[in-house]
């Protein structure tokens, strides 16, 4: 074989090396069609350490994007989020909530996000919920603190309104399957709102929340309940 023979086949050889490593370039790309002199997206994480919710309950996810110039930056409005089974959870798109993620019922779901030639997902277990209650019926009630007792029930309190459209302090104890056991309203001529409780000993609870004085004033209120 001569010399221009064999100049020929090599050059041949590295045409068809280079053409199949810029195949291989292109196809593993994490963005092929980004805009050229842009920072290119290389990857997405779902930034959340929960693995699992109970069916009726709601969590925020969000997406981190990571890009060629070691830019990381939230995307979790731009990547399109989707469940791998709706009747399991759904995920939002919408502009007001991007990644909110709902368990309707029990099972196993993949959440994905994808942007471009990018995509992530992450697997999150759907629980069965235990119980879920709502209190107060057709009366305005609002909760802004729980614990739970030394007698193994649950304490809440927060504010309830009144019929003059101001509001009460608001106490109710619920056992451990969510009933009522008794609920209690305070307040004076303004509107007192409960934010924390505290049990200073067995069945005596010690209120902090805030208070509306006759001058329209507001000042800190503790109320000791037992």
């Amino acid at each position: 074989m001569g010399i221009h023979s064999s100049a020929r086949s090599l050059h041949g050889a590295i045409n068809r090396y280079c053409l199949a490593t810029g195949l291989l370039l292109l196809l593993s790309g994490c963005n092929g069609g980004g805009t050229q002199g842009q920072p290119q997206l290389t990857g997405i994480t779902i930034t959340t350490e929960i693995t699992s919710i109970s069916a009726g309950q709601s969590v925020q996810l969000n997406a981190t994007g990571t890009f060629d110039s070691s830019e990381t930056r939230d995307i979790t409005g731009e990547v399109t989020w989707s469940s791998s089974d709706t009747s399991l959870a759904a995920i939002s798109n919408e502009t007001e909530h991007p990644g909110l993620l709902t368990a309707i019922a029990p099972g196993e779901v993949t959440v994905t996000a994808a942007l471009e030639d990018c995509e992530t997902e992450k697997a999150f277990t759907i629980k069965s919920a235990t119980w879920i209650k709502s209190f107060g019926g057709s009366e305005n009630i609002e909760a802004e603190s729980l614990i739970e007792t030394s007698g193994g029930n649950f304490l809440v309190t927060g504010r309830i309104m009144r019929e003059d459209g101001d509001w009460d302090v608001y106490l109710t104890k619920i056992d451990r399957l969510g009933t009522v056991l008794w609920e209690k309203a305070y307040g004076g001529p303004g509107d007192d709102t409960g934010k924390s409780i505290v049990e200073v000993d067995e069945g005596t609870y010690v209120i902090a929340g805030r208070i509306t004085l006759p001058d329209a004033t507001t000042d800190i209120g503790l109320l000791c309940v037992d």
